[in-house]
Order: C-alpha cells, then sequence, then structure tokens
C-alpha cells in the first residue's frame, strides 16, 4: 500500500504532510520524487545515502502506509455522557419571524427547500425557561456555560429575551456565566443597547461590506436597503459605549457566486472596530453545493497571494481587510492543529463533526433540540425535545457521518482536518453518502490551500528544518 502522506511543492524547496504523522516534513529533491512515483507506481532511482535517510524516517513512522480499519468516532460511546453533564451551550430560537427578506437566506420560499420558511411562531417564556433549566441539569461538569438567543430575528422578542437573561442568571449562577446574540441591527435602540451592556450580551451583527453590496441582499419585507440604520445604530453604540463597541463582532456574509469586491473592503464606516472582530461566511444551501465562480475563485487567488507577500516578504502590517485576517486566522488555527501524532489509530473518524448538542445546542420555539443553529430544522436533523430529552441513537447516528462513505475517508489524506458534518449530508429524506460525497472535493481543495499557504508563510519565516 502507498504511504499514507499528500505531496506539496514551493519554487523553493518541496514538503510532505504525513497524514499519520500529522506533520508537515521538509524532505530532499530525491525524497519528494521517490514517493511521487510511489503515488504514480513508478520506479525512481534513489541513491543509497537517500535510501538510508527514507529508511531513518520510516523507522521513526513517517511515511506509514497504514489506514484506519474502521471509521468510527472515537467519541460515540461517550455522547450519552456529555450531553447528560457536560452541554457547553444553548441557543434559544426566540422567534422564526424576521424584519428582513435578506435574498440569499436559507428561510426564504426559494433558497432553501430542506429548511422551514419564515413564520409568526414565537418561543413562550414557559418553553425558554425550561430551556434553561434543562441546560442547567445538563451542564454540571462544564467549566462555563453560555445561552444564546437566534431567530428570525430574536430582538423582535426583546421583552422575552429581557426575562430569559434574567432568569438564567438566577439559575445557572455559581459559575462563569455568558450570553450571545446574533442579530440584524436594525432594531439596535437605546434601550436594547442599555440592557446589552448591563448584562454583558455579546453581540454579533450581520454587515455584508459597504453599502452598495449590502444593500443588494439584505433588505426590509418591503424591499429597502438597510445599511444606513446599521451603521448609524453601531456609531451610536461606538458613542455611548466604546468598550462595549471593542467586543462587538460582525458577520460578512459572501455570495462566491458573485462580485469579489466586498471581500477587499476594509470597511472604513466601522471606526475604532478592531479589524480580527469582523469574520467572514460563505452562502450554504443544504440543497446543493454552491461553487464560487471562477472570476471569483482566480481574484481570491490573487488576493492572498499578495497579502501574505506584504506581510510576510515586505514586512508590511496592512492587513485590515475581513479577508485578510480570515486568511491569517485559518493558518495559525491550521498550525496549532498541526501536533505530531503517534500515528493512525484503527479506529477512528473525519474530523468534522462534534457530539451534536453539546458544543452549540440549538433549541427551537417549539422546545426541539438541533445539533447547532445551522442544520435544517427537519426531522432528520431532530435529536430531541425538551419533552423527550436526547435521542442518543440519532446523535450517534450524526457523528458518525464518515460511515457513509467508509471507504474513501479511510483513504482519504484529509481525513484529519475534515470539516463534513451531518448538515453535508442531508438530502431531505436520509443521510446520503451522494450528497456527502458531493462537498468532499470543496472541503479537500480548501484544506490543500491551507497547508499550502501555512508552509509559504513558515517558509517565508525559515520555520521549516529539512528532513531526510
Amino acid at each position: 500500500m502507498k504511504p499514507f502522506v499528500k505531496l506539496f511543492a514551493t519554487p523553493n524547496a518541496k514538503y510532505v504532510f504525513d497524514v499519520g504523522k500529522n506533520e508537515i516534513l521538509k524532505v530532499t529533491d530525491e525524497i519528494y520524487n521517490f514517493l511521487e512515483g510511489l503515488e504514480k507506481n513508478s520506479d525512481v532511482l534513489i541513491s543509497p545515502e537517500t535510501k538510508h535517510n527514507i529508511d531513518l524516517l520510516m523507522g521513526a513512522g513517517y511515511f506509514s502506509d497504514k489506514r484506519p480499519l474502521r471509521i468510527r468516532h472515537p467519541n460515540t460511546d461517550l455522547a450519552e455522557l456529555f450531553l447528560e453533564r457536560k452541554i457547553d451551550k444553548i441557543t434559544l430560537q426566540l422567534t422564526q419571524d424576521c424584519n428582513f427578506r435578506c435574498k440569499y437566506c436559507i428561510y426564504s420560499e426559494d433558497t432553501n427547500n430542506m429548511q422551514r420558511t419564515h413564520s409568526q411562531k414565537n418561543m413562550s417564556l414557559e418553553t425558554g425557561k425550561k430551556a434553561i433549566d434543562f441546560f442547567c441539569q445538563h451542564s454540571i461538569d462544564s467549566p462555563q456555560r453560555d445561552v444564546g438567543f437566534y431567530g428570525g430575528e430574536p430582538l423582535l422578542q426583546f421583552e422575552l429575551l429581557k426575562e430569559l437573561v434574567e432568569y438564567a442568571e438566577k439559575q445557572l449562577f455559581g459559575r462563569p456565566l455568558t450570553f450571545h446574540l446574533t442579530s440584524n441591527g436594525f432594531l439596535l435602540t437605546d434601550t436594547v443597547v442599555d440592557f446589552l451592556v448591563e448584562h454583558d450580551v455579546s453581540l454579533l451583527v450581520s454587515l455584508d461590506g459597504p453599502q452598495e453590496t449590502h444593500d443588494k441582499n439584505r433588505v426590509t419585507k418591503a424591499g429597502y436597503g438597510t445599511y444606513k440604520v446599521i451603521i448609524r445604530n453601531l456609531r451610536r453604540i461606538a458613542e455611548r459605549y466604546p468598550e462595549y463597541y471593542k467586543k462587538l463582532r460582525i458577520n460578512m456574509v459572501v455570495d462566491p457566486r458573485g462580485d469579489f469586491s466586498i471581500m477587499k473592503d476594509p470597511m472604513n464606516d466601522l471606526g475604532e472596530l478592531p479589524k480580527d472582530n469582523i469574520g467572514i461566511s460563505y452562502v450554504e444551501n443544504t440543497d446543493y453545493e454552491i461553487v464560487a465562480s471562477e472570476s471569483f475563485a482566480k481574484q481570491y487567488g490573487q488576493f492572498r497571494e499578495k497579502i501574505l507577500t506584504d506581510q510576510f516578504e515586505k514586512g508590511n502590517n496592512q492587513v485590515n481587510t475581513p479577508l485578510a485576517m480570515q486568511i491569517i486566522g485559518e493558518t495559525r488555527r491550521l498550525k496549532t492543529e498541526m501536533k505530531p501524532t503517534p500515528g493512525i489509530p484503527d479506529e477512528t473518524a473525519p474530523s468534522g463533526p462534534c457530539i451534536p448538542g453539546k458544543s452549540r445546542l440549538f433549541i427551537s420555539v417549539d422546545g426541539l433540540f438541533y445539533p447547532c443553529e445551522k442544520t435544517n430544522e427537519s426531522e432528520l436533523m431532530c435529536i430531541g425535545s425538551l419533552n423527550e430529552g436526547f435521542k442518543i441513537e440519532k446523535v450517534k447516528e450524526l457523528l458518525n457521518v464518515g460511515a457513509l462513505t467508509e471507504e474513501e475517508c479511510k483513504n482519504c489524506w484529509a481525513l484529519r482536518h475534515c470539516t463534513l458534518c451531518a448538515k453535508m449530508c442531508d438530502d431531505g429524506k436520509e443521510l446520503s453518502a451522494l450528497v456527502k460525497r458531493g462537498h468532499c472535493a470543496n472541503v479537500i481543495n480548501a484544506l490543500y490551500v491551507k497547508i499550502q499557504t501555512l508552509i509559504w508563510i513558515e517558509e517565508m519565516k525559515g520555520q521549516y528544518c529539512l528532513k531526510g
């Protein structure tokens, strides 16, 4: 069997990502050519010295051909215990109504056929309190607990939000407790902000870049742009509560099928907001895979190259755009995840799925449980309810979506850094191997780009040492 590796090359050197060791190695051209030959089933002559070096590396566990024997998530048997005592965070859906009609919204009537649409349904105070009581009982071993509020637009139910925050503070007293709110920013009146500041509610506001871009998609029910109102509200927060404003976060939603210009804008209208408080997410649709346009992909690559060159080669520190911050942030996270290991265990799973409900249990207006706010609110993704508790077998099924494509996963070099989870396997009726495979190419390509970027940065800093 071939070594479980992925080859990378730059104009300056050759590298190998060793899947078993979870490590990037800088290698000689001869070792690289030898591994490339094995990959292509062709013989490559190597010198005695290179053969000796390869033997030494293999003796240390590198270039192993071992693949996992079985795809099964290592936390499968612990899932029930974690959900019984270690839930970290709940997100309460206060309403399914919204004062916006964003054109890419997954809850619109014509965007995602497997998702619910906007409705007038609201969470009752009784259901909200019951959800907080459930969280209290099932987070006994969690060092810190977080309660979030989501919609629709949750500020349409501001009075309910206030009552639930105050109730949670009483019920969850005694250990660190945080709150977070995801809002479109349109209803951030002084009264609302005063309460958020008083109770230290972390605020995430959706703002899709400059006005021209934002107002194309993020519109009211009547079809009017919303940028000016949101910016006015944010400036008001900055004026009245400057320290709170510095902690506020912005989410930019980008459609990669369209114009790339949004990605380059430094968003100067946000004043003193730290640049790394601005995050980027991409339009998603579980009905089909959204693929970047050729123009978007090309400009993204050019921009990425320029940012990295400016920062690391020329010594400039002009990383002041959301995309630039995201590129640097992703690369840093990947580096921390590249922790050398002894090798591939016999039983493992792709790294994408978390234990459904543990990290960010989403509780709907009706008290139904879903793994997080990003999955479809469908029977397939429902993992329980406030009335019945968790459906443990359903949780285990969603946790083990790697089993849908077991043979492919066993041999995939992206296994350790995969981001696929159950929401990318949902065909509306069942967890589908076909749907899952439809997302694999993009996930693998994204990882390839991240590793390539990491190599480039570390190469510029002189961090990689030659092995072999």
